[in-house]
């Protein structure tokens, strides 16, 4: 059981690396992926900096990360929705399958930077791996609104 869990995790992080690799390597998409995170959502960044200005204490710096990535969280609900509310139903379940994979890969990540995170010494590592789960979830939700505006173009 444990092999099986190992081997569909290994999988899914290889599927999403070259997903990522493919994705960055267009053009397009890097200009877009800028346009939108200087743009519409970069509020969200600005409040994070803000946020961790005044709480310049680990809790504080982590309580911030964790408000911003539920923001980016519900960016991510809203563009799935968009997208689903686009999508011809012959295309949908694609979709849904491969957002199903990231959550299941987003919240094997979690675990992880979790377990990783109990076995070391200091409060640091606990902002570190915040603060790549923000990372993660801020990417993914630009991901998807590139994936919206292009079905609209």
């Amino acid at each position: 059981m444990k092999k099986l869990i190992i081997i569909q995790f290994v999988v899914i992080v290889l599927l999403f690396a070259l997903c990522s690799f493919l994705i960055f390597k267009n053009a397009q998409f890097s200009n877009n992926h800028n346009a939108i995170a200087n743009g519409e959502y970069s509020d969200i960044d600005k409040k994070l900096q803000v946020c961790n200005a005044e709480n310049f204490m680990t809790s504080g710096m982590n309580s911030c990360t964790n408000v911003a990535t539920e923001s980016w969280l519900n960016v991510i609900k809203e563009n799935v929705f968009a997208i689903e509310n686009t999508l011809p139903v012959s295309e949908l379940n694609s979709f849904r399958i491969a957002q199903n994979a990231w959550l299941f890969y987003y919240q094997k990540e979690k675990d992880f930077l979790n377990t990783a995170i109990s076995e070391s010494d200091g409060d640091i590592h606990t902002t570190f791996a915040i603060g790549y789960i923000y990372e993660l979830t801020k990417q993914r939700a630009l991901m998807l609104k590139n994936y919206y505006r292009g079905l609209n173009n």
